[in-house]
């Protein structure tokens, strides 16, 4: 892998700056908490670009215009990604259905055959009703953080009924957002 720039100046010259970096990979294991390979897991990664302001997560790979960031869990519980640019930083995401996510942040030399092992799903269920009349309300976006995942989404049914599935065990702050000025709901 090569990254290029040129500048051309006056005269029709161009100087090319080449940066070579040897192709990186990510591998690893997905299991249980038993050591059991959970396949069929989905595997994510986003560059970081570290920048003035803050990080910016992008996709770090294309090929032919297609974004190649997913990888799917073979029956082993196994997965790779090939041909990254290194160095880099990751952000990698797991999820599978029954468990808790994982998530974290990597350099990808650190990030070659690592076991993550997950934990059962827990998960947060609730109703959200108007304080005057018990009416549900409907249409609400519920979100939460965990420690080590990714944000969480859930929007409330018709019942007012959320369920914010894929937590690991600890404390998590819900926010609600779409909810109509000056009313009063109960949780």
């Amino acid at each position: 892998h090569a990254l290029g720039w040129a500048r051309l100046s006056k005269d029709g010259i161009a100087d090319v700056i080449i940066n070579l970096h040897k192709p990186a990979s990510i591998s690893g294991t997905t299991t249980d908490k038993k050591g059991d390979p959970i396949a069929g897991a989905h595997v994510r990664i986003e560059k970081i670009s570290l920048q003035e302001g803050g990080e910016r997560y992008e996709d770090i790979l294309t090929l032919d215009g297609v974004s190649t960031d997913l990888s799917i869990t073979d029956p082993d519980g196994k997965f790779v990604f090939h041909n990254l640019p290194e160095p880099s930083h990751v952000f990698l995401q797991i999820t599978a259905e029954g468990y808790a996510q994982m998530a974290g942040v990597g350099n990808l030399v650190n990030m070659r055959d690592t076991v993550y092992r997950l934990a059962p799903e827990g998960r947060i269920e609730g109703t959200l009703t108007f304080a005057d009349s018990g009416k549900p309300f409907v249409g609400a976006k519920v979100t939460t953080w965990g420690y080590a995942e990714a944000m969480i989404r859930s929007q409330t049914d018709e019942h007012g009924k959320y369920t914010l599935r894929g937590l690991s065990t600890g404390f998590y702050t819900i926010t609600f957002r779409d909810l109509p000025e000056g009313s009063d709901w109960v949780v």
